[in-house]
């Protein structure tokens, strides 16, 4: 299962991003959904999912829909730093290569 750390600039961690095992949840037909953890993955404190648009946007075009959520007094800096995590996400298992998703 993919997990990235979020730290600070004094490398204190801050949130954990969890996915789902590739193995077991089928990217295809369905949405698929990453849950953002406390530092300690005590608790869910916001979600990143990768939302199924539809055979016809998923098979003919390279539009992709996600949703990212979190709590609102989140420090700005870590707001952006979930922001590129979602898109170092879509980047790596969402975008082709050649031609072939990955």
């Amino acid at each position: 299962e993919p997990l990235f750390r979020s730290t600070d600039s004094n490398d204190v961690p801050q949130l954990v991003v969890r996915g789902p095992c590739y193995c077991c949840v089928p990217k295809w037909c369905s949405d698929v959904h990453y849950d953002i953890l406390s530092a300690d993955k005590s608790s869910v404190v916001g979600a990143f999912t990768s939302q199924w648009s539809g055979c016809f946007q998923e098979c003919f075009t390279k539009a992709g829909n996600f949703n990212l959520s979190f709590p609102l007094d989140l420090a700005v800096q870590t707001k952006a730093l979930l922001l590129g995590a979602g898109f170092l996400i879509d980047y790596m298992y969402y975008e082709s290569r050649g031609g072939q998703k990955r």
